[in-house]
């Protein structure tokens, strides 16, 4: 579970977010939960163990933690540019997200957000690690997101440490309306089996503030980094987008 980690990394995602960083959102304006229910077709999110018949797609390894049937649902609506989900997204991001971050005059977003669902018994994501590890290969320089859509607690949550190798592990602890900004990028996090009755769905996406965008395609031989599980590059076009403040 502790990775060795490189003081470089250290240094760079705990100068640009230090502590965690939470903010509120309108529920009623991004009525992400609200949608879900919808095309799950189930009453409460944090039911939705009650109509899986197998842990099998909820305990896979990377590159196989998201082909569930409800992952699928979700990524097939999400990508849709007309759907109700994607443009509320889109909003989301550029009326609320670009907000958070008040010193810049653009931020560079991952385009579309992952989906999360731990449900009781699984673990939803089963390797433990930074994002900029050599499984993952993110970027350095991004800031993780967590919205939770149902209530994050104890065993159903994010585990992560507080910086880079300190191995303090603790969970986050999270409801409905929020977002947390936090350091995912260098510090190890994962999930344990969930042992609460509830399941936990939540969407996680990152921030490349621009000027650190800007340092990472300076160097020629990054562009051509991509994602582990889909191939996406790196740049905006591809797996980010660029938000500009109103």
């Amino acid at each position: 579970m502790i990775y060795s980690q490189k003081n470089q990394l250290s240094e760079i995602n705990d100068s640009l977010f230090p502590n965690d960083n939470l903010k509120n959102y309108n529920t009623s304006q991004y009525p992400f939960s609200r949608i879900l229910k919808s095309i799950f077709n189930v009453n409460n999110l944090d039911d939705l163990h009650n109509e899986v018949n197998s842990l099998n797609d909820f305990n896979a390894d990377l590159g196989k933690d998201s082909e569930s049937h409800y992952h699928k649902i979700f990524y097939k609506e999400i990508k849709k540019t007309d759907s109700e989900l994607r443009n509320v997204w889109e909003l989301f991001l550029e009326n609320e997200v670009i907000k958070h971050f008040s010193c810049e005059n653009s931020i560079v977003v991952q385009k579309l957000p992952n989906i999360r669902i731990h449900i009781p018994k699984g673990l939803a994501v089963k390797r433990w690690h930074c994002d900029s590890d050599q499984d993952h290969k993110h970027p350095l320089g991004e800031i993780n997101s967590v919205i939770p859509l149902t209530k994050m607690f104890d065993t159903n949550s994010i585990w992560r440490e507080s910086s880079p190798g300190k191995g303090d592990f603790k969970p986050f602890n999270l409801k409905v309306g929020e977002i947390i900004y936090w350091n995912g990028n260098t510090c190890i996090h994962g999930n344990k089996t969930n042992l609460s009755s509830k399941t936990r769905i939540s969407f996680d996406f990152r921030v490349f503030p621009r000027n650190e965008y800007n340092k990472y395609i300076a160097n020629p031989d990054n562009i051509q980094n991509s994602t582990a599980t889909m191939g996406t590059k790196f740049i905006v076009g591809a797996y980010y987008k660029e938000i500009f403040k109103k």
